[in-house]
């Protein structure tokens, strides 16, 4: 296998779509952080291979299935371990990035993080897809609710709480309602969270769990759903897949075949081309002849 001629690379960049979120996605083979603070909160998770990460005099390994929190000027250090390799992935969130986060949870402001490494595999890994998602820098509203969303879960793992999910009451139904209504009405809109929370007066993150709770999707997939069905009639209507896509509200027209692939498993194109081939007749799927 050819070496790389530069085995150790971070790339590091501003994230347009939230206030004071910088983030950094690192390769190294060799390296050591020596002693050091930053001013910001740090979140990270390694990728591949691993590190040791030291911090208030404890020294952690740091594992794939793990998730990092270092309080703003909190001393820090890291370094290789018996691990050859350390790929990683970092936010660094400053204090107005933390005061929009408190808000969107429902809060003051965020608490200093008692544990600095929580061992959750689902948590760390989703943490990474929301990474990696911020480096494409398609669909700020999934991406917006990622991150309050694991926001949310990493308080309830601070406080020794589990957030499973309620029942939804009568008042969560109306509420429920209320925001669903909008959805219906201005689906083909760049709909923001801060917009669907408004008519129920409630934060970002209580309205992702409302969501969870009645219907178990969050309200990002929720209204991906409406736009594929209006996609759907639009393209039956005869609108080409870019037009369909524009019409119902999608990023573009790769956003529409993704999710149309994902909840479908088809292409826009073979629903369309299937369509016409029987006259508006839905197509059978595989293994129903």
């Amino acid at each position: 296998m050819p070496r790389e001629s530069n085995p150790n690379r971070a790339d590091f960049w501003r994230d347009p779509d939230f206030n004071g979120v910088t983030q950094l996605h690192a390769r190294f083979t060799t390296h050591e952080y020596q002693p050091h603070v930053h001013d910001t909160l740090v979140i990270a998770a390694t990728e591949r291979g691993g590190a040791v990460i030291e911090s208030r005099g404890v020294a952690a390994e740091a594992p794939p299935a793990a998730l990092f929190l270092l309080n703003p000027d909190e001393p820090q250090s890291a370094w290789m371990g018996r691990s050859r390799r350390w790929e990683y992935r970092a936010s660094y969130m400053t204090g107005s990035a933390l005061r929009d986060a408190a808000q969107d949870l429902g809060m003051e402001r965020l608490p200093p993080f008692a544990r600095n490494k929580l061992t959750d595999p689902i948590l760390a890994n989703d943490f990474l897809a929301w990474h990696r998602a911020c480096a494409c820098a398609h669909d700020p509203l999934q991406r917006h609710e990622q991150l309050i969303g694991l926001l949310g879960r990493v308080m309830a793992l601070q406080r020794g709480k589990d957030e499973l999910r309620s029942r939804c009451s009568p008042a969560d139904r109306a509420a429920f309602g209320k925001v669903t209504a909008l959805m219906h009405e201005q689906y083909a809109a760049n709909l923001s969270l801060e917009e669907l929370a408004a008519p129920i007066r409630a934060s970002k993150y209580r309205l992702i769990r409302l969501f969870t709770r009645a219907v178990g999707l969050t309200p990002h997939r929720y209204l991906a759903q409406l736009r594929l069905g209006a996609a759907r009639r639009h393209l039956l209507e005869g609108d080409s897949i870019a037009e369909a896509a524009a019409r119902a509200g999608f990023f573009d027209q790769s956003a529409l075949t993704r999710h149309f692939k994902l909840s479908y498993g088809i292409t826009p194109a073979q629903f369309s081309n299937a369509m016409r081939r029987q006259g508006g007749a839905a197509p059978q799927a595989a293994g129903c002849r």
